[in-house]
């Protein structure tokens, strides 16, 4: 009986830590998504060119390898 236990007690620790990462990952969703509705047409231009830019260097390099 005590294998068991010791699934019911690992499967309960799972679920909490499961429910723990869960609730920190969709409060920085939260911030994040604050931090674009709080940025100006010109901070969203701005990041889609570097983002770009990322994406085409990423491209590039992966091309060459």
């Amino acid at each position: 009986m005590e294998g068991g236990v010791s699934v019911v007690v690992f499967s309960k620790i799972q679920e909490i830590q499961l429910v723990q990462t869960t609730t920190l990952v969709e409060n920085h969703l939260g911030y994040e998504g604050q931090k674009l509705c709080e940025m100006d047409e010109d901070e969203v231009e701005l990041k889609g060119k570097r983002f770009q830019g990322r994406r085409k260097k990423e491209k590039g390099g992966l091309l060459d390898g």
